[in-house]
């Protein structure tokens, strides 16, 4: 008998930074722009889990997806792909996962998008059946 794979989901109801704005950004004050990914990271982890004791860890290399949702088309795909980073970097940050390498994540994450009026993404983690 197999095991049940373990995933959850959550919902980050805003536009994260794009690369653009972190680089301008970087450019200007490297120190600001580290504080800036630090605050992005915890509002991140705050807004999607209120404080609340995280509902899951996962212990086993997972595959990750993100439906990322936009209001226009005014910003390029891969440029707002680059929020998969602040999200990855906080997921580890709060131990959800251990690590983002590919010793635990060993697929690259799936994306997909839409332009339907609304700035959020939607991430689903599915520990791999090893």
């Amino acid at each position: 008998m197999k095991n049940k794979q373990s995933q959850y989901n959550f919902n980050i109801p805003f536009r994260l930074p794009t690369l653009n704005e972190y680089m301008n950004v970087e450019r200007g004050n490297r120190y600001k722009a580290a504080a800036w990914k630090r605050e992005t990271e915890d509002k991140i982890f705050y807004t999607c889990f209120a404080g609340n004791k995280v509902p899951v860890t996962f212990v086993t290399p997972v595959t990750i997806s993100f439906w990322w949702h936009l209001k226009d088309r005014r910003l390029d795909w891969d440029n707002v792909m680059f929020g998969q980073k602040f999200i990855l970097d906080s997921l580890v940050g709060h131990k959800i996962i251990p690590n983002d390498g590919q010793k635990w994540i060993p697929k690259p994450p799936l994306h997909d998008g839409i332009v339907d009026g609304t700035e959020s993404v939607t991430v689903e983690i599915t520990e791999c059946l090893l």
